[in-house]
């Protein structure tokens, strides 16, 4: 299945911002490419539904991984792998499934990032949910860096601690390296949101605030302009 950037777009709107959607009646190997994307490689399809239904704060293990090559074989490499939860079939509230001590959902464990990037040369990862990390991994609340020789992340700078209800959202790279990323209301109801640059150890909030939704951000190539 060929997509443009366009279609692709298109469908992860309508699908509700899921990648992993696209692929969750798909039981092996898909071939999509997004033409103005570059070469996007094959997915693979793993699913432990069950798991996940049974505990929302399931994290999908190395042994899951085995489990699935066992019957498929195993994953080449440069591959994306989709985590299918069918969480997309939640809807609202429940989709978001935030409680006081935050968001429970599930995702991939440390361990199973280090194996997939160190053992199976993985080229991306998706989901159902609203992030790729488990919604208590507790990665959506700051910056972190991951170790992937250890399967450990290190907190780097903690992100409006005074506004549980927001998480951290899209973010993304300038030529000169600094990270420019959104936070937003977890409920994507309330207009709290806001840019931050990170650069060289240093948090700087912009004047680019009261956003609902920060998705998609983008730079000009000669990085002056941020869309």
């Amino acid at each position: 299945m060929r997509l443009t950037l366009f279609a692709l777009v298109l469908l992860l709107v309508l699908l509700g911002g899921s990648i992993e959607a696209l692929f969750q009646d798909q039981a092996g190997l898909t071939d999509w490419t997004a033409e103005n994307l570059g070469e996007v490689r094959d997915a693979l399809v793993a699913g432990p539904c069950a798991k996940s239904a049974a505990n929302p704060d399931y994290l999908l293990t190395v042994a899951d991984i085995e489990d699935w090559e066992s019957r498929h074989g195993v994953i080449p490499p440069r591959h994306w792998i989709l985590m299918r939860t069918d969480w997309y079939k939640r809807k609202g509230d429940a989709y978001t499934n935030k409680r006081a001590d935050g968001a429970h959902t599930p995702g991939p464990s440390p361990e199973v990032v280090r194996f997939l990037i160190a053992q199976r040369d993985l080229h991306g990862f998706g989901t159902e949910t609203i992030g790729t990390d488990a919604g208590q991994a507790q990665l959506q609340s700051g910056l972190h860096r991951f170790d992937p020789k250890k399967g450990k992340f290190k907190l780097l700078v903690a992100m409006e601690p005074g506004s549980p209800e927001n998480r951290l959202n899209d973010g993304v790279v300038d030529p000169k390296g600094r990270l420019w990323f959104g936070t937003m209301d977890d409920s994507e109801k309330s207009r709290t949101g806001a840019y931050y640059c990170f650069h060289r150890g240093k948090l700087t909030r912009t004047n680019i605030t009261s956003i609902a939704i920060t998705n998609g951000p983008a730079i000009s190539p000669d990085g002056s302009v941020l869309y």
